[in-house]
């Protein structure tokens, strides 16, 4: 680009020397306009290289306007994401603990009358009590049954707030499903003990 500059200045000097050359001869229209054109490109020139550091702070500030909004939905995203994940995780113990809590409410008599494991109503309210004292109510309970011989297991949902998400996508919450095994109380295995 230096070069073209260059270019455009030899031959507006070059025409300026000829146009001086043939001043006598009747040409002082043309000099006078070689004059003119020399002078508004040097105005050009000096114009163009005080401009070139304001471009370059200029298209600094457009990147940074197209990159800011990028990396802020990039790292609302991740610590969405990883509340989420974390929130999945203490979901995932309160409901093994539940379901330990659970089985230690096996129905004795029916056990002893029928030879199966199975827990008593209160069961699944206990279960949802553990689950609110561990997440603060977002696991919640949605079933507590008994699998095989002895195995309880507590199903439900942990819905996790995502302020980003919602902010930037129109998305408030993230619910997975979470299931917690454990086995029912010791001597629960169908002997009555």
């Amino acid at each position: 680009m230096s070069e073209d500059w260059k270019a455009i200045g030899e031959a507006l000097d070059a025409f300026a020397r000829v146009t001086s050359l043939f001043r006598h001869g009747g040409l002082g229209e043309e000099w006078e306009l070689a004059r003119r054109a020399k002078e508004a490109f040097r105005r050009v020139r000096e114009g163009a290289r005080a401009t070139e550091g304001r471009e370059r702070g200029q298209s600094f500030v457009v990147m940074l306007l197209v990159i800011l909004p990028v990396l802020l939905l990039a790292l609302g995203v991740a610590h969405d994401l990883g509340n989420a994940a974390a929130g999945v995780t203490i979901a995932q113990n309160a409901a093994d603990l539940a379901a330990q809590e659970a089985g230690k409410l096996v129905d004795v008599g029916y056990m002893a009358e029928w030879g199966e494991v199975r827990l008593r109503p209160e069961a699944a309210m206990v279960a949802q009590q553990v689950a609110d004292d561990l997440t603060g109510g977002a696991f919640q309970v949605e079933g507590v049954y008994v699998v095989g011989r002895n195995l309880v297991v507590v199903e439900g949902r942990v819905s996790v707030r995502t302020p980003f998400l919602r902010a930037f996508l129109g998305v408030p919450r993230l619910t997975r499903p979470v299931m917690g095994v454990a086995e029912a109380a010791h001597g629960a295995e169908g002997r009555g003990e």
